[in-house]
Parts: C-alpha cells; structure tokens; sequence
C-alpha cells in the first residue's frame, strides 16, 4: 500500500487521480470476482463480467461501484465517496482544459468526500499533521483507506463485511 501512496504522492495531479482510480477500480474488482469465483476460472465468463473490448457488464468502475453496492460489499457513504472518486476522475480525463487540485470544482468535490470528516478526527494525535483542507491530500487519504479496505474484503472472502454500514 506504502508503494502505490508514495507513487502516486509524487505524481502531477491529473496522473494521481487516474492512476489512483485505476488501482481504486482493480481492487473492487478483485472483491467482486472473489464472489465469483467461475469469472476467474472460465476465462469466457470472466471476459463477458470485465473485458471492455468484449462488452463486460462490469467493465466500467461506475458498474463495479453500483454492483459492490448492491452486494453490500461497501456502505453508503463509501457508496458515496466512491461515486464521488469517479466524477473526480472522469473530470481529469475528459477534461480539454488544464486542470489540478487548486480548482474550485475539484476542491469542492474533495470536501465532499465522507472521509474527510474522519481526517480532523485521525489528526488530532499526528505530529505535524498535513493540511486537512488540502484537495489533494483528502483525495489521496480516501483512496489509501479505501484500497486498504477492499484488500482485507479480499483476504476474509468467506465472510464479506461491508467497509461501512
């Protein structure tokens, strides 16, 4: 996990955001295949779940959002900041204007993320805690927990426990 913060840390914004909602969207797709273990095994069926160049119901990451969920794999308010994750991403990717962290759209939609609530909270005991107004920085925490959360989803299968409830 300390290697995906630390690359992603040091990139320009526009390459943080889309790397980290691709590594966001792997790991929720490696809790949902967990529940479907024949879309690892039938590499038809896998393609016809995943595979974007064969028409996958759940090849986007809004899909994977929507259906993880449904399966109560997260909560409602990840169910919230991750829709939010994926209208921070598609304004960076679909954008033909510069584009960054300092944006006022971007910072509002950083300031919406349920995870910043609990950044004063966890910074009460730092030293030398980071801004936690910063877009950039709240972005950047909420995708470290949520990676970190759907990786221990992956390792407990047998008894998938939603991040919140």
């Amino acid at each position: 996990m300390e290697r995906i913060f630390g690359t992603l840390n040091v990139r320009g914004d526009t390459e943080t955001v889309l790397l980290g909602g691709a590594y966001l969207e792997h790991e929720l797709q490696q809790v949902i295949e967990a529940k479907f273990p024949l879309a690892k095994t039938d590499a038809e069926l896998g393609k016809r779940l995943f595979d974007p160049y064969s028409g996958g119901v759940l090849n986007s990451f809004g899909a994977k959002i929507h259906v993880a969920r449904a399966m109560e794999f997260i909560g409602p308010e990840t169910y919230a900041d991750f829709k939010m994750i994926l209208d921070i991403r598609n304004t960076f990717a679909h954008t033909l204007h510069s584009i960054s962290f300092a944006h006022s759209d971007i910072i509002e939609d950083c300031h919406k993320l349920n995870v910043r609530k609990y950044l004063r909270v966890f910074y009460k005991v730092a030293h030398n805690p980071p801004p936690v107004d910063d877009a950039r920085h709240i972005f950047l925490y909420s995708l470290s927990g949520f990676i970190s959360g759907l990786r221990s989803i992956v390792t407990k299968t047998a008894s998938i426990i939603p991040i919140d409830r």
